[in-house]
């Protein structure tokens, strides 16, 4: 997360600088061109900070101006405009991996595993759940902002 202060306050993402970083630093890109791109995409308030501020989504490009591999959203985008006039139902699932002080994912006991899954798979029962009141207070604080999340899972 990068924090950026700007003159006003930005009513779309065409207002908002392209910033550049480093790609080789990163494993995005080798060192002799390792500039990449971050480019505004998507713009919404922040839940946390609250107004005037935002929360912004960007595209990545490679130093060509062309998407970098991993940044699968440019080509999500492309086969969503390409039917978008079936109106395509997109969302997101947003999974939380909680890790503990001591390393281990948080809940589990410090010298070993839990036990097979059944019981804990998916986060199943509040007693075995650790973490899930911070998922669900980060989810709720996620859905006034416009981030279209359509399920959440807690990874034990």
């Amino acid at each position: 997360m990068q924090d950026q202060d700007l003159d006003s306050e930005p009513r779309s993402t065409e207002e908002l600088p392209e910033w550049n970083f480093d790609g080789s630093s990163t494993m995005q890109s080798e060192g002799s061109n390792s500039d990449m791109y971050l480019v505004p995409a998507a713009m919404f308030w922040d839940p946390f900070h609250k107004e005037p501020n935002k929360l912004v989504f960007y595209e990545v490009l490679k130093c060509n101006h062309n998407p970098e591999e991993a940044d699968l959203r440019y080509t999500c985008k492309r086969i969503i405009d390409m039917v978008s006039t079936q109106h395509p139902w997109f969302g997101m699932e947003q999974k939380y991996s909680l890790m503990g002080t001591d390393g281990h994912p948080f809940g589990w006991p410090s010298n070993g595993f839990p036990g097979p899954q059944g019981p804990c798979y998916c986060g199943v029962g509040a007693d075995r759940s650790y973490g899930r009141d911070m998922m669900k207070v980060h989810y709720r604080a996620c859905l006034p902002t416009g981030v279209k999340i359509t399920g959440t899972a807690l990874t034990v």
